[in-house]
C-alpha cells in the first residue's frame, strides 16, 4: 500500500548558525520545515562533505525502516536511491555515506573539495537549479510514505551555510564511465570516501 503526504506551504529556508562552547568551531546548517513538519537540512561537516538531513516531525509515532533505504527526487531528475550508500556503509570499508536513526537520515551530498570541482550530475548542483524536492522513506511494515519540500529561496541559503563560492568552484563534466572500470574494494581502499563511492557503485 502506498501512502503519499501532500504538502501545500512551508517554512522559508533558513539558516542557523551554533558555536561549540569546547572548539569554538562554528557551524552552519540551511534548513527548512513543511506544513506536515518535516524537516529538511544540508550542512557541511568539519572533513568539507556537504551532507543532507531529513527527519520526522516531533511525535509521530512510525519509523523510518532500516532495511529499506529512503530515494529522494528533485524536479524531474532521475531518483537518488540510497540503498547502494546505505549497503557500502554497512561494508566495514571505511566509507561511510549513509547514517540511520528511526527518525532521520543523512547522506552525503557532494565530497566538498573546492578544487576536484562539483558537476551538474551532483545532487547539489541540482538542489540550486530545482524547484521541488520528494523525499520517500519506507516503514518497517513495507509501506512507504513521501513528502515534499520547496527549494525556492534555497539556493542562497545554502551556499551561505556551507560557504559555497560559486566563483571559485569548478563545474567539471562527467568523464568517468561505469562501463569502462570495474574495481574491487580492496584496490579502491586508499581513495577518498566521495571517489570510492564514484567507482564502486
Amino acid at each position: 500500500m502506498t501512502k503519499t503526504i501532500q504538502t501545500n506551504a512551508q517554512t522559508a529556508w533558513r539558516s542557523h548558525t551554533t558555536k561549540d562552547s569546547m572548539t569554538d568551531e562554528v557551524k552552519s546548517v540551511a534548513m527548512t520545515l513543511n506544513a506536515d513538519g518535516y524537516e529538511l537540512a544540508i550542512q557541511r561537516a568539519s572533513n568539507g562533505s556537504v551532507w543532507l538531513t531529513f527527519a520526522l516531525p516531533d511525535g509521530l509515532a512510525e519509523k523510518i525502516s532500516r532495511e529499506v533505504a529512503p530515494m529522494y527526487r528533485i524536479d524531474s531528475q532521475e531518483a537518488v536511491n540510497l540503498q547502494g550508500d546505505q549497503e557500502l556503509t554497512e561494508e566495514g570499508l571505511g566509507v561511510v555515506l549513509y547514517i540511520w536513526n528511526p527518525k532521520w537520515f543523512t547522506c552525503i551530498l557532494w565530497h566538498g573539495s573546492d578544487a576536484e570541482g562539483i558537476t551538474e550530475k551532483n545532487s547539489l548542483w541540482k538542489l540550486f537549479g530545482g524547484v521541488k524536492i520528494v523525499v520517500r522513506y519506507y516503514l518497517s511494515g513495507g509501506d512507504y510514505k513521501e513528502t515534499e519540500f520547496s527549494l525556492n529561496g534555497a539556493k542562497t541559503v545554502i551556499q551561505d551555510a556551507i560557504g559555497y563560492d560559486e566563483t571559485k568552484i569548478i563545474l567539471r563534466t562527467p568523464h568517468l564511465a561505469k562501463t569502462t572500470i570495474n574495481p574491487s574494494p580492496e584496490a579502491c581502499s586508499a581513495l577518498p570516501c566521495w571517489l570510492r563511492r564514484l567507482l564502486l557503485s
